[in-house]
């Protein structure tokens, strides 16, 4: 379980800086370790009337068949971006940021 808690948020956080410049369309990959840990990402955004609704669900399953399910959903209007993530270890976190242009 350590390993899932030190590598995810890491791999989150990179595939969260990648995904910016990304097509608006659904995006799915499987990474497995040498060690048998797998991770399961899946990405789907949908664009129109200005705004942007996103979800990303992530799975990481260790070598003994133990998983946990992070999401993430992320909206943008002009008044500007509201995240919400439901985390590995069951935590929610609520982010609203605006941004003038």
């Amino acid at each position: 379980m350590t390993l899932i808690r030190s590598f995810a948020p890491a791999l989150l956080t990179a595939l969260t800086l990648a995904a910016v410049a990304a097509p608006a369309q659904a995006q799915s990959w499987k990474l497995t370790t040498g060690n048998g840990t797998s991770v399961d990402s899946n990405r789907d955004c949908i664009r129109g009337s200005g705004s942007a609704n996103c979800q990303k669900d992530t799975t990481v399953t260790s070598p003994n068949g133990t998983s946990a399910t992070a999401t993430r959903n992320r909206v943008t209007t002009a008044d500007g971006t509201t995240t919400t993530r439901n985390g590995f270890a069951g935590q929610t976190v609520n982010k609203t940021r605006n941004v003038t242009r």
